[in-house]
């Protein structure tokens, strides 16, 4: 009789401990379901944000088009950096945003990083009439250079 109330016991202290864990385990569920709608929300709010953006500059676009001439063509052109600015945003929010990305770091020099934006802007600077008195650096990071460059730019 004693074995068997012995076993009774340590059964119904596994049961107990086992209707913990799965108490335990409903709740983390819960809480992943949670954190998945609401990164659903987040990436939902970031893309209707960039769609919006993104319409800005093809409308642009398209009325710069009905009168074609030179100052048409470098509207366009900045237009389409515009285009490609906020293509590259939500390319690399994605990218982010996937613990599954692999990230290339590597050691880079600024100036490697700063030159090439500022041919890529240069069209937008002579419009606007911005004078840049650029010196370049010298210095070397450690960094991931397209997130760097979205950064600066």
């Amino acid at each position: 009789m004693s074995v068997f109330l012995g076993y009774q016991i340590l059964s119904f202290r596994e049961e107990v401990r086992l209707e913990t864990k799965v108490e335990q385990l409903q709740e983390e569920l819960i809480d992943l379901q949670d954190a998945s709608v609401m990164r659903q929300n987040e990436l939902e709010e970031y893309f209707i944000m960039w769609v919006h953006q993104m319409k800005t500059p093809i409308t642009a676009s398209q009325l710069i088009l009905k009168n074609p001439d030179d100052a048409t063509i470098r509207n366009l052109r900045q237009e389409m950096v515009s285009i490609e600015n906020y293509t590259n945003m939500a390319l690399n929010y994605l990218k982010l945003s996937n613990p599954a990305t692999d990230m290339v770091f590597s050691e880079r020099k600024l100036d490697d990083i700063i030159t090439p934006l500022i041919r890529k802007y240069s069209l937008q600077f002579i419009q606007h009439g911005i004078r840049l008195h650029y010196q370049p650096i010298e210095a070397e990071v450690v960094t991931e250079a397209n997130l760097t460059s979205l950064m600066i730019a």
